[in-house]
Order: structure tokens, then sequence, then C-alpha cells
């Protein structure tokens, strides 16, 4: 969205004429390629109502009034097929195919992101996000919205250009002006403006609930020795990026962890390979010095794992198996094991950081007395405290250590700055320049280089369906 934003001379971008530029598409081809990009934009104001909805608590009003008013704008002013060129929806052909002209080409990703955000991400959207995450979105679909009617306002002049709604003028995309919710844009102005400034981390926590392409499960049972301890290490990474581990079945984990350095350094000495011997020994090293105050003081009822450790157990297992009867580890199973080693430990880096930070971790430094009295006699409990560099120095050093460029999880400044970004570019009044004559020298080169590109690396996949 952000780089249609910054493609102003439409009429350039689709091969029309411009200054001295001459036209290579005729009005025919340019009308064709409008009607495509409303059947485009079509499915990104459906995906910015449906998301929209999907985020505002259930029976929400007092204190929701702004992002209500924004849904039903987004209800009022949505293209139904029927009102499309052709009287039809897209098709999946057109989602499917890579378009020519490059700026239909961003239309058509921008379809095809927001059909795969709607089918794989709103279904549960509603079962994980809380209302400081539903703020983010909900900022999120007012920039979107008011992207999409500042770019129904430039195309305005393209032949065959349907507008969204009769309220959708010039004069409402200034935001100096007083809000007067007339409009669906004024409508998301106001819902951005209700939302007000974001967190870094409500940022990142709202990026954690989207879809992410994982890698795949490999099928068991694993086969024997060094091969199956290969394909169980594998599912392990997986599954760490699937569940959020219990700080006992955590430290579980790790402690499997590091007995499997040890076995695969027994095989690595086996085959002489020096080099994988060192790193294995630091590994199972590494994993002893945060093994230790997982095991010591870190407790933690929420989350799961059972899934994560039977994979360990199950690597563990089959490289034992290989050990015991002497089998022998090729360069490429050695190369094989260090790199999910090295990939296991930035997960459970994360995943450690990630409890601590949200608070599913704790540290118990000393002992108190149960309210209740079994026998007259009050027990002694462990209390728990959160963690900190104070509370618990070893564990944070030591997890460190463990993956020292493991990704926090925890604050990213990319997640606020580019919202900000957008923000801001949606927020600049739009300056029309009609009747105006503007430098071939600062426009020409742009759009020579955009009609002399054959079109764009998107996603070509095949969807069922003749029309959405």
């Amino acid at each position: 969205m952000t780089e249609l934003l910054h493609m102003k001379r439409v009429s350039a971008y689709l091969g029309g004429p411009h200054g001295k530029l001459g036209e290579t598409t005729t009005r025919t081809e340019r009308e064709a390629a409008a009607h495509k990009i409303l059947r485009y934009r079509a499915v990104v104001w459906n995906y910015a109502l449906q998301t929209a909805t999907a985020v505002i608590p259930p029976a929400a009003s007092t204190g929701w009034e702004a992002p209500l008013r924004l849904i039903s704008w987004l209800e009022k002013e949505q293209p139904t097929p029927e009102a499309l060129p052709g009287g039809r929806g897209v098709s999946a052909l057109e989602l499917g195919t890579v378009q020519d002209i490059p700026l239909v080409e961003i239309w058509r990703r921008l379809a095809v992101a927001s059909l795969v955000g709607r089918e794989r991400e709103l279904p549960v959207l509603a079962d994980k996000i809380d209302n400081d995450q539903a703020r983010v979105v909900l900022r999120d679909v007012a920039d979107l919205v008011r992207a999409l009617v500042i770019l129904d306002v430039r195309y305005s002049a393209i032949p065959g250009w349907q507008r969204l709604g009769l309220k959708s003028s010039s004069h409402n995309i200034d935001p100096t002006k007083r809000v007067l919710v007339n409009s669906t844009i004024a409508a998301a102005q106001l819902c951005s403006q209700w939302v007000g400034n974001l967190s870094p981390e409500d940022a990142v926590r709202t990026d954690r609930l989207g879809y992410v392409d994982r890698a795949p499960l490999l099928p068991m049972p694993y086969p024997f020795g060094i091969d199956g301890a290969i394909a169980a290490l594998h599912n392990t990474y997986v599954r760490l990026g699937l569940e959020f581990p219990r700080a006992d079945v955590l430290t579980a984990i790790v402690r499997v962890q590091r007995r499997l350095s040890v076995l695969a350094l027994e095989l690595a000495r086996a085959a002489v390979d020096e080099e994988h011997t060192n790193a294995f020994e630091d590994r199972a090293e590494r994993c002893a010095r945060v093994l230790q105050p997982l095991a010591k003081d870190v407790g933690g009822n929420l989350g799961d794992g059972r899934a994560t450790m039977a994979d360990s157990q199950a690597a563990l297992f089959a490289l034992a198996d290989a050990a015991q009867i002497g089998d022998t580890a090729s360069t490429e199973d050695l190369q094989s094991m260090n790199r999910l080693f090295t990939m296991i430990d930035k997960r459970v880096a994360t995943r450690i950081r990630q409890g601590i930070h949200d608070r599913r971790y704790f540290v118990s430094r000393e002992l108190g007395l149960s309210s209740e009295r079994v026998g007259g006699v009050r027990r002694a409990i462990r209390k728990y405290e959160p963690i900190t560099k104070v509370s618990h120095p070893d564990l944070i050093a030591a997890v460190k250590r463990l993956a020292p460029h493991a990704p926090s999880g925890v604050v990213s400044t990319d997640a606020l700055s580019a919202r900000t970004e957008f923000t801001a570019l949606v927020g600049s009044p739009e300056k029309h320049r009609s009747g105006r004559r503007v430098s071939q020298r600062t426009v020409a080169p742009d759009a020579a280089r955009l009609r002399g590109l054959s079109g764009h690396a998107g996603v070509g996949g095949q969807f069922e369906g003749t029309s959405i």
C-alpha cells in the first residue's frame, strides 16, 4: 500500500500519455486495467471490514464508538459484486496470474495478501486478541481505509473508474480540518485518532498473532539411528514455534538437549571431526549453564510443551541407540545436527525471554508460610516473583550465552516504526495538481522504468472457485 501511495502519476503508470511521453497502452487497455484494480480493491475493502469486525469485543458499545462508526461506513460503501465492472467480483484467474502492468500487479498482490489474511488469520483472531492488541489492529485498518480513499480520489480520472461514494471527495482528505464524521475517510481518521499512540510492546505482541508459514512436521515413527535423531530434532524445533512450554517442561527439554550434545560430541570424536567436537562440547556447557538456574528456582504453570518434549526424547533415544551400536556419523550428519542445535537454542532462548517478559515464568527466592493449616501447622511454600536482572541475573546471562543472536520476541522498533510512517503518509494532505505542469525530469524516469518491467514476483498459486 505504501508503494501505491507513492505512485502519484497514475495515468503514466498505466501507460497513458504524460508530458512528452507518448502512450504505450490504448484507452481500452487502461479501462480494462482500471476494472481489474476495482475488483482487487473490493477484496481489500472486504478484508478491512471483516478485520475490524473480528477484533472489536462482543457487545462492545461504550468506549468503542469510533471503530463501530468506521464499520458502519465500511458496510455502507462496500463495493458489491453486482456493482463492479462486469457485474462480478475478482476471479481466481485474476488473483493467480501475474499482471503485465506493474501498477495492476501491485494491486493483485495486495488483494492476494488480503485474501490470505482473511482465510488464515481472521477465523482465530478473536479468540487470541486482547483490547490493547485490538486497538493496534483497528488503527491499521483505519489507516488502510484512509489510503484506499486517497487512492480513490487520485484514480478518479482513469477511464472506467468507479468512485467509492459521493462523500469520498478530496476536501475530506485534509486532516488539519475539523473531523466531521460524514464520510468513510472521516470515520477512519477519527478511529485512528481514537487509538492514539501505540507502544512498541503492543505492536510486537499484535504482530505475533499473525500467520507464520512454518516448516512442516516430519512423519512419525522416526527412522532408527542418526537419521531418526535428525528428524526428531527438526520436529523439536518446529514444535517450539507452535507451543509455549510450561516452565518445568522447558527445564526438561533443556536437560535433554544437554544430553543430546554429549552424545553428538561422542559421535564427532569418533569421526575425528575437531570442528564439531568443539561445537558440541561448547553447546553442552551452555545448556548446563541454562539448566542450573532453570531447574533450581524457576516456575510457571502457563503453557504446555509436552509434544516438544516427546520429540526431544525421541531424538535422545535414537542418538543413544546409534552411539550404542557404534554407528558412524558422516560430516553431513554432524553438520545437520549442529545446524538444528543452533536453531533449537535460538528458539529456546526466545521462549525464555518471552516467558520472562509476559510474566509466564517466575523465580522463587524465598519461602513463605501457607495460609492454610494442616494439623495445626502452616507448611512452607515457595514465594514467586517476576524475573529481572536483579532477581535472577544468572538465568538472563545464561540465556544470552546460549543464543546471543536470538530474537528477543519482546520489543522491536520495526513493528512500530512501520506503522508510524504509514500513518504519517496517509495523514499528509493530498495535493492535487490538476492544471499544473509537472517537470518531465522528475516523472519520466519512473514511468519509463515501470513500463519496461515485465512483471513482479508475487503469489501465483491456484485458488479454488471462480470469483470472490
